[in-house]
């Protein structure tokens, strides 16, 4: 049985989630493009800089 805190989240995602698909379901289609490239990046830039963090005394002793 799921908890009060589960279920209210559960439906706080749900409008999320409907709102959001119903906006980029409206956005023309440039700005859906500029859209997935803004997270492309920002992807990007979060793995680097984990991957740095990590990695980066093998990288530059």
């Amino acid at each position: 049985m799921a908890t009060v805190a589960e279920t209210v989240t559960g439906m706080a995602m749900s409008v999320v989630t409907s709102v959001y698909a119903k906006m980029w379901g409206e956005a023309v289609p440039e700005q859906q493009r500029l859209t997935v490239q803004l997270f492309r990046n920002s992807f990007y830039f979060t793995t680097s800089i984990i991957l740095i963090a990590k990695y980066g005394e093998f990288v530059c002793p």
